[in-house]
């Protein structure tokens, strides 16, 4: 299964003169997480995610404070990882457990970056979700490795919630 198959194609954008305010305004109107920059005709300069957006907010009374002086392309992050229209779903999985993000932009291959999607975490959760609710476990598109990891034992004492 390619990218394309899963990816969101209608995606919010910005441009990195944007204030931090109308980004986070964004972002909260639309609920989504991530913001692709992008310069002339569709071309990807840079990511901005929510949680970049708070952590240079401050907090008053109980509300969240986001600049209108400051602007996406300070906070950009400029090296960002893609996928292209054909990296399959699991490539695009293993990207984004390997560097600890939520998203890839997708660009058109050759394109010189020009944007055409997103494919998020949320869009694999989906993905799989229809995997495991389907009865064609036989005939999946894609494989599932499973790795054990360390064994975790519950701590010790009182647990939070008690």
């Amino acid at each position: 299964m390619r990218v394309n198959q899963s990816m969101s194609r209608n995606i919010y954008t910005i441009t990195s003169d944007v204030s931090l305010l109308e980004a986070y305004t964004i972002m909260q109107e639309a609920q989504i997480r991530h913001l692709p920059v992008i310069e002339e005709g569709q071309a990807l300069v840079g990511i901005i995610s929510e949680r970049d957006l708070l952590l240079r907010a401050t907090y008053e009374d109980g509300e969240i404070i986001v600049s209108d002086e400051d602007t996406v392309k300070d906070i950009m992050i400029t090296e960002i990882i893609t996928a292209t229209e054909e990296t399959s779903v699991s490539e695009a999985a293993l990207a984004m457990v390997n560097n600890k993000i939520e998203c890839l932009p997708v660009i058109k291959s050759g394109s010189g970056g020009h944007l055409i999607g997103m494919i998020t975490s949320t869009d694999l959760l989906s993905l799989l979700g229809q995997v495991f609710t389907s009865n064609t476990h036989d005939s999946l598109p894609f494989t599932f490795n499973i790795i054990a990891g360390p064994q975790l034992s519950p701590p010790q004492g009182k647990r939070p919630w008690e």
